[in-house]
């Protein structure tokens, strides 16, 4: 598992449940995208919030490679933060 921490804010894949998490958001959310390195949108959820971030997202028909998420808040505040899925 790889984390990231970005101003307390946990975002990890646990790939024994091909899953993506994101912890401790100090904001509520209200979109996240997650983008391959060639900079194509390959997820995008428009209607999340925290409680379905802390839950996981499902990730299982992603390919092996680099991805960046990026979170939008509810105060307009950008989160973005690279992925490995191996």
């Amino acid at each position: 598992n790889e984390e990231f921490a970005i101003d307390n804010t946990l975002i990890y894949v646990n790939q024994t449940e091909d899953k993506l998490y994101v912890k401790a958001l100090t904001d509520q959310a209200k979109k996240l995208n997650v983008t391959n390195m060639l900079g194509q949108s390959v997820r995008t959820y428009n209607t999340t919030n925290n409680q379905t971030l802390e839950n996981g997202i499902d990730i299982a028909n992603l390919n092996s490679g680099v991805y960046i998420v990026s979170i939008q808040t509810e105060n307009n505040i950008s989160i973005d933060k690279k992925i490995v899925i191996n």
